[in-house]
């Protein structure tokens, strides 16, 4: 069983690393939710839709309350299903943040998107 580690870093920031569980201010046990998502595409063209499900991301100790997509083009997103434009070219690296009703955070990274010419 993995517990919350804290590290100070050099910045003097504190940062969480390899943290399975988080402990409360009662010292119970909160579990870190489990994110999980599929997108419809890796390779899509400019303007081509592209839809992001996380229907199988889930809470171990508490219901998810929030899902934050960020579609790394400046654009963010809320819900369990999106779907994106992308209306630049290159390559995007999207990411979901989900947070469980205990407050605890979890953030997984999809695959990279190109995004080309018509």
């Amino acid at each position: 069983m993995k517990k919350l580690l804290l590290e100070l870093g050099l910045a003097g920031m504190l940062m969480f690393s390899s943290c399975e569980k988080v402990l409360g201010p009662e010292k119970s046990e909160n579990y870190l939710p489990v994110v999980q998502f599929t997108q419809s595409a890796t390779t899509i063209y400019l303007r081509e839709r592209i839809e992001f499900n996380a229907s199988s991301s889930y809470g171990r100790d508490a219901e998810i309350s929030k899902y934050i997509w960020n579609f790394d083009d400046g654009i963010i997103g809320f819900g369990k299903i999106k779907t994106h434009t992308y209306n630049s070219l290159g390559k995007f690296h999207p990411s979901l943040t989900i947070q469980d009703s205990n407050g605890n955070e979890n953030i997984k990274y999809g695959k990279t998107i190109t995004v080309l010419p018509r």
